[in-house]
């Protein structure tokens, strides 16, 4: 099972990036992993919440499965060759900013034998997955300093 983390400082207030994080609308402003919210059954997430997006060629449906408002949610999806992914985002205080951490769970290849997904975890999943989450972030910073 691979496990990627990615911390980044957002120069918003901790209670203005949650409520991005809860517009699920909003994401593919900035989340690269996200081109597209195909349906959604809240516009605002909540605990059970639910949507489809599409990343790539790929559809994929997510439920909020964990929602500690105003600082911690988890999204459970299955992702194509990554089988069930389990995405948290924290939102922490960080001086007069929020420090937005990242966390993906996934297994690579569900099925097939470890040792070929364990190394495609680390020789190219575990990669893909933190430059993504880096360049979310990156993407979050920007939507605020432009608001």
């Amino acid at each position: 099972m691979g496990t990627v983390t990615v911390d980044t400082v957002i120069e918003a207030t901790p209670d203005e990036v949650w409520a991005s994080l809860c517009k699920i609308n909003r994401y593919p402003r900035w989340d690269t992993f996200a081109d597209e919210i195909l349906s959604a059954s809240h516009s605002r997430l909540k605990f059970g919440s639910t949507y489809q997006e599409r990343s790539g060629m790929e559809q994929s449906t997510w439920r909020v499965t964990l929602f500690n408002p105003p600082r911690h949610q988890a999204h459970v999806g299955k992702v194509g060759f990554m089988g069930e992914v389990t995405r948290e985002f924290s939102v922490e205080p960080e001086g007069e900013a929020a420090r937005l951490r990242q966390t993906v769970d996934f297994t690579v290849m569900p099925g097939i034998t470890r040792p070929f997904g364990w190394l495609a975890e680390r020789l190219f999943v575990n990669r893909m997955v933190r430059k993504r989450m880096e360049a979310s972030g990156a993407g979050l910073q920007a939507l605020h300093a432009a608001e």
